[in-house]
């Protein structure tokens, strides 16, 4: 999926406390009992639904600015669209 350098992992271990390696062999909830035990801060997650929080899109697509790929393709092109 994904490969970190080894200096990513040194500083990634340095900062949870356990080598990389073996905090990624951890399962979901071993990881959250690690954080809350050794962490300085408890793990929080938000609520579902937070009125304080709202999405209001994606403003490229809210102007219109994303193009087709035959938009695209006839730029290329160099058609006029």
């Amino acid at each position: 999926m994904y490969t970190l350098k080894e200096k990513t992992k040194d500083m990634a271990s340095f900062t949870i406390g356990i080598e990389m390696e073996k905090f990624v062999n951890l399962d979901f909830d071993d990881e959250i009992v690690y954080i809350n035990r050794y962490g300085q801060t408890k793990c929080a997650f938000l609520p579902e639904d937070d009125d304080r929080i709202s999405g209001r899109g994606n403003p490229l697509l809210a102007r219109n600015e994303f193009l087709t790929m035959d938009e695209v393709d006839k730029e290329l092109a160099g058609e006029e669209m």
